[in-house]
């Protein structure tokens, strides 16, 4: 894909954003809509991904850093790539304009978007070469994020809520494991208190699977189909 088609990506991708967060501009008394927020980001590092791949057979250009000409690196695309910059912006502008909601004071949501937004923003994220798998990862991401957040919204005023769509936790968990089957191990993560070895952003997928659980209606009978 040549430059001109990519930065004319990143500017469809900025005026998407950009409508977004007009809305929300609007409506700064809407609960986050994490699904979309999660799409976005994806969408972003997809694009980012791309830039990458394009500078890697051209060449990086080159920056000032202050003190001399240094030659660009997947640390700082949206640096030499000014359309993208505008895409990264609007993202910016996006998590900001919701970053005081009590949702994202949870440490399990943090901690996924941390990991998500880091990867993104360096063109880490892992785009499938199958297309099937392509979007399954996107669809889990989201879906993921769209489940805890409506078990958060229900809780606010009904703290004993469970959540009980067990046709659309069953289909997210089998999701989960056909993408963790086909990519295998992508990341590796090893401390004194956990280690994990799985697909790009299992471990906080799976600390988010583990949370919906806790809260699903059903999940003793998940659990036996665990054993």
């Amino acid at each position: 894909m040549k430059l001109e088609e990519l930065a004319e990506k990143a500017i469809d991708l900025a005026n998407c954003f950009k409508k977004i967060n007009n809305w929300i501009e609007n409506n700064k008394d809407t609960d986050p809509n994490f699904y979309e927020m999660v799409d976005c980001m994806v969408e972003y590092g997809k694009l980012t991904k791309q830039y990458d791949k394009y500078y890697q057979k051209a060449g990086y250009p080159t920056f000032d850093n202050g003190s001399e000409e240094v030659e660009a690196t997947h640390y700082h695309l949206a640096l030499v790539s000014p359309k993208l910059k505008e895409a990264q912006s609007e993202l910016a502008k996006m998590w900001s304009l919701r970053e005081n909601s009590p949702f994202f004071s949870d440490e399990t949501v943090r901690e996924f978007t941390s990991e998500l937004s880091m990867r993104t923003h360096i063109a880490e994220y892992n785009v499938p070469e199958d297309k099937k798998i392509e979007r399954l990862k996107k669809e889990i991401l989201c879906k993921t994020a769209g489940i805890y957040l409506y078990i958060w919204q229900v809780k606010q005023t009904n703290p004993d809520y469970q959540y009980d769509n067990e046709e659309e936790w069953n289909n997210l968990l089998q999701a989960y494991e056909i993408y963790k089957d086909t990519v295998g191990i992508e990341v590796g993560y090893s401390s004194d208190t956990e280690k994990y070895e799985g697909p790009q952003f299992g471990r906080e997928l799976e600390k988010m699977h583990a949370v919906i659980n806790e809260n699903y209606k059903y999940s003793d009978n998940f659990n036996k189909k665990q054993m």
